[in-house]
């Protein structure tokens, strides 16, 4: 057996063995400019609606800030084969949390959506909790399966089928946004697992329809077809993105400086939530907006990587699940900007570790104490044992 002192140490590894801190120092300078932005994006709005408290939603993300700082102190300490044996828990509790926001009575309606269950004086979106939920259980599926994946289309299928029962239930919330963010994540996972090209035509070419046919409704369509010119239609079904489109022209290279947006006075809809890459952009300009951007792509990477070690030292439950989380962050963060600069329809999400939002928010800090987790323990498998490479069980 070859001594460890033999083995190469990554990276990350020489640099702070329990604790991945590059991962760490990226995801907290996300939360202190989104603090700083929602908070000078929600005054006007706080002041609307709770007119004696500017900083109603300032206190409320602090709150929901250290519920998440809580969580990711918990996850770190619970072992990931104990989250792998209860995946498919996770599941069902993913179609049961879907099912029951329907029910009248049960679930909370707001802007034609029911999508929320209400908590007291808070309220929870299921939705947030079914993206890290169906992670979990499709890397969980993946590491027990990924050499059927990889050879037949029956064991590629059935997340496909699983993922689409979980898309059925968001589209009669309806929550489109969240229905092909989780369809992307799943392709995504899929693809690296070793899927083959033609299963993925299989599945595009009868899927494609089926979502073109869901979209036809007329309001939707609109907001599909609208962000090709909002200036055709810019006080009804374009107003979001012309104001949005003002707000980052208006920024300029260096901003107007901070708590100088005009757009966030009443005129840009949704400004500390949908919106706050605009205000961000608007207040800090093209370098505050591209220095943002520059964040979630090093997120993006050092996940990649963190997935990619675990993936060497055969840890493939951690590995996909890693995987999942970077292509989550990476795409969710990716669908919310194209929709700030015009790049995409509307789709109502929000941008991940910066926007406010109690599940949203919460469940994103959940996933950074999953990844803190992977390299806690790639770290302690690491120092227990010599580790050789699987061809036939790599990733893309």
């Amino acid at each position: 057996m070859a001594k460890r002192t033999s083995q190469k140490k990554p990276l990350s590894y020489q640099l702070k063995p329990y604790v991945n801190l590059r991962i760490l120092l990226t995801v907290f300078s996300l939360i202190a400019i989104g603090l700083i932005m929602m908070t000078s994006s929600s005054m006007d709005v706080a002041e609307t609606k709770n007119a004696s408290d500017s900083l109603f939603y300032l206190k409320r993300q602090l709150v929901f800030f250290l519920i998440g700082i809580m969580l990711i102190v918990f996850i770190y300490q619970v072992k990931l084969e104990y989250i792998e044996r209860n995946a498919l828990l996770m599941l069902f509790l993913s179609i049961f949390l879907l099912l029951i926001v329907l029910l009248p009575g049960i679930g909370k309606s707001a802007n034609n959506a029911q999508r929320w269950l209400s908590l007291g004086s808070y309220s929870f979106q299921p939705s947030e909790l079914v993206k890290i939920f169906f992670i979990i259980y499709l890397s969980s599926y993946i590491s027990r399966y990924q050499e059927d994946i990889q050879q037949n289309f029956s064991a590629f299928i059935k997340p496909i089928l699983l993922v689409s029962i979980l898309a059925l239930l968001l589209f009669l919330e309806p929550d489109f946004g969240t229905m092909i963010l989780i369809l992307c994540i799943t392709s995504g996972m899929l693809f690296l697992a070793g899927a083959k090209v033609w299963h993925f035509l299989i599945v595009f070419s009868v899927g494609t329809p089926i979502i073109l046919y869901m979209i036809q409704a007329p309001y939707r369509w609109n907001r599909v077809i609208t962000f090709l010119d909002p200036w055709q239609d810019q006080y009804d079904t374009g107003y979001q993105l012309v104001n949005s489109l003002i707000a980052i022209g208006s920024g300029g290279i260096f901003g107007l400086g901070l708590g100088n947006s005009i757009q966030k006075l009443g005129f840009l809809p949704e400004p500390h939530t949908d919106f706050i890459f605009a205000i961000t952009a608007e207040e800090l300009g093209l370098l505050g907006a591209i220095f943002v951007i520059l964040l979630y792509l090093i997120l993006f990477f050092e996940s990649f990587k963190l997935a990619k070690e675990a993936q060497r030292l055969e840890k493939y439950f951690a590995s996909f699940l890693a995987f999942g989380i970077s292509i989550w962050f990476v795409l969710q963060a990716f669908i919310n900007i194209g929709v700030n600069i015009g790049l995409l329809p509307t789709k109502g999400l929000t941008l991940p570790l910066m926007s406010y939002g109690g599940s949203s928010f919460i469940v994103a800090l959940c996933a950074v104490g999953f990844l803190l987790r992977i390299h806690r323990e790639n770290y302690l498998t690491y120092l227990s044992r010599p580790v050789s490479r699987r061809r036939n069980r790599s990733v893309r």
